[in-house]
């Protein structure tokens, strides 16, 4: 689909730089001012006249017809420049929305984490106590039995 969208870039670009079709396009075939006589037509009748305006009519039809295509060319490949800015976004705010949830998440566990490591600090405290305590009852029992 890029690639077709490249293409119809490329056409555009093209017919936009085609300066026989541009001229055409207001009338400028020669360099003389509008509504002057020129050499070309000087020796027409009003029939030749005539057909040579219908010719110049319908080179600018063909020119706007192609003119009509490219604008709706760039009409669509806009949508769809459009709809996937619009896809892009919300990717980008639920992205968004899961790395605040993760933050969240991960600084819950570090809160967690730092009441256990002061816990264990009170635990490992409270575990020498203990053995302190079950060594002086063994030394007092054994002491009783010496005596």
């Amino acid at each position: 689909m890029l690639s077709a969208l490249r293409n119809d870039r490329d056409d555009m670009i093209k017919s936009l730089k085609r300066p026989v079709q541009n001229q055409a396009l207001v009338g400028m075939k020669n360099k003389s001012a509008p509504g002057e006589e020129t050499d070309e037509t000087a020796e027409m009748n009003n029939a030749q006249l005539l057909q040579v305006q219908r010719d110049l009519m319908e080179e600018q039809d063909e020119a706007l017809g192609h003119l009509e295509h490219s604008v709706n060319t760039t009409k669509h490949v806009a949508l769809q420049i459009n709809e996937e800015t619009q896809l892009q976004n919300r990717l980008l705010d639920e992205l968004d929305e899961e790395v605040e949830d993760t933050s969240n998440r991960l600084a819950t566990a570090q809160r967690q984490l730092k009441k256990i490591m002061r816990r264990a600090d009170g635990c490992k405290a409270q575990i020498l106590l203990l053995i302190v305590i079950v060594i002086l009852i063994l030394v007092l029992v054994l002491s009783v039995k010496i005596l």
